[in-house]
């Protein structure tokens, strides 16, 4: 299950939303509960943070204003793998490659 809470003037669309839970499900399965979190530098000033909070539930800050270079859906997904359980590494960039082919992104398409 994913729950969004939106604490910015960003404008969250529906096709965004959708984004969120297709690259969430096939990454973390259905039955993980994660909260998503859009905020601004007040909450946190790193474009994304992932908080595992136990092995079935995480929670994702993203601050879209701090996205640089690199587009929402990427951040989500980047969190997302790391909220499996995945570190920086060979392991992680393939698993990330693996899912931006099948998701048709790139890390700074949007």
């Amino acid at each position: 299950m994913l729950e969004v809470t939106n604490k910015t003037r960003w404008k969250l669309t529906p096709n965004k939303a959708f984004l969120f839970k297709k690259i969430a499900l096939p990454i973390l399965g259905r039955s993980y509960d994660l909260s998503l979190v859009v905020c601004t530098d007040k909450l946190s000033e790193h474009n994304v943070l992932a908080y595992p909070l136990s092995k079935t539930e995480g929670e994702i800050l993203l601050n879209p204003f701090r996205k640089g270079d690199f587009n929402i859906a990427y951040l989500f997904l980047h969190a997302c793998i790391h909220l499996k359980g995945l570190d920086h590494g060979p392991k992680m960039d393939a698993f990330e490659s693996k899912f931006l082919l099948k998701l048709k992104l790139t890390p700074n398409s949007l």
